[in-house]
């Protein structure tokens, strides 16, 4: 009797390591090609890199970011981050950016996440002019 208790635990406990093993190298394969999927894009996004030219939808000097609609036919919007390391040619900042400013960006990263380089001013957009402001007049 104590023979066939230790027969069939031993049983249970060695198909259950078995188990175990061939569920382990069963993922294994997985693991490998997921890993090199997910290298493959981190060597994209490294790789990612060039210039925009268009035309700016919307800026936010408080956080950094702006929107920039591609002068391309297709008019894909970009989404590009500045940091202290951008540079600018034509304008001092990224609050000197209005929208509808015509701007050239040299960026890197992918592109749902691209950091601007440097900012070209190309054109300025149309900005009606202030009203100067009256003179007072003394009448007698």
């Amino acid at each position: 009797m104590i023979f066939s208790v230790f027969f069939i635990s031993c049983l249970l406990v060695f198909n259950l390591s078995f188990v175990q093993a061939d569920s382990l190298d069963d993922q294994a394969p997985e693991t490998e090609a997921m890993h090199e999927i997910k290298s493959d894009e981190t060597m994209a996004e490294v790789e990612t890199g060039g210039s925009v030219d268009g035309i700016v939808v919307n800026v936010n000097p408080i956080s950094g970011s702006l929107a920039l609609r591609d002068t391309d036919e297709d008019g894909q919007v970009y989404y590009l981050t500045v940091k202290k390391s951008t540079t600018y040619s034509g304008i001092s900042s990224i609050s000197d950016i209005n929208p509808g400013d015509s701007i050239s960006v040299d960026c890197y990263g992918s592109t749902g996440n691209l950091i601007a380089e440097t900012i070209t001013l190309q054109d300025r957009a149309y900005q009606a002019e202030k009203p100067e402001k009256l003179q007072k007049v003394l009448v007698d």
